[in-house]
């Protein structure tokens, strides 16, 4: 009976230890939480990024003719859409500029004449499709021009064999016609020249 008892006051002693032991390792855990970095201390919070900085420079106002038109700045890869009329942004004072975008024709690159206030860009624009039309028109007009001197050309070259009237009269023919044609042609000219060379004209104050 009493080994028994030995027995059990032995077992207990053992469990009390064990108990005594895991609460230890519990509370230098709880003490060394967060864990440590691999170089010691804990390791803080990662600094703030860097705000980019702020565009300092002239409000840019934009006023112009064709509402597909749009600024753009010179970028080292391509130009960048940076607003549409009427703009009103901040922009860089020493990037380069022009109007562009969508069906307008480009205009020369161009630079701000100041670095703070307002700047006025005014602009007309010209349009894409009205280039290609006056190129069509002008080729047009050659063909026509061309066409009309040929004919006229050909029945000139008829002559008279001194018995009938026909070579009068294939002269007469081919003169109105190549009068027609080379009328219709220069029309043509008239029409497409000024179509082909409109461009988009800045003016910056």
């Amino acid at each position: 009976m009493s080994r028994r008892w030995g027995v059990v006051i032995g077992l207990a002693a053992v469990a009390l230890l064990l108990a005594r032991g895991a609460h230890a390792d519990e509370l230098q855990l709880a003490q060394s939480w967060p864990p440590a970095g691999p170089s010691g201390p804990p390791a803080g919070p990662p600094p703030p990024a860097e705000a980019e900085p702020l565009v300092v420079g002239p409000r840019l106002m934009l006023r112009v003719d064709n509402s597909n038109a749009r600024l753009q700045q010179a970028t080292q890869l391509r130009w960048k859409d940076i607003c549409i009329a009427p703009c009103g942004v901040t922009v860089d004072p020493r990037a380069t500029y022009r109007i562009g975008g969508g069906t307008s024709l480009t205009s020369e690159p161009f630079t701000l004449p100041r670095a703070s206030g307002d700047v006025y860009v005014d602009a007309k624009v010209g349009s894409k499709i009205t280039h290609w039309v006056g190129l069509g028109l002008m080729i047009g007009g050659v063909v026509a021009a061309g066409y009309g001197l040929v004919v006229w050309q050909f029945f000139n070259s008829i002559h008279d064999d001194g018995v009938t009237s026909s070579a009068q009269d294939a002269h007469a023919i081919g003169r109105t016609f190549g009068i027609i044609f080379v009328s219709i042609g220069a029309v043509l000219e008239l029409v497409g020249l000024p179509m082909f060379f409109s461009g988009t004209s800045v003016q910056v104050r």
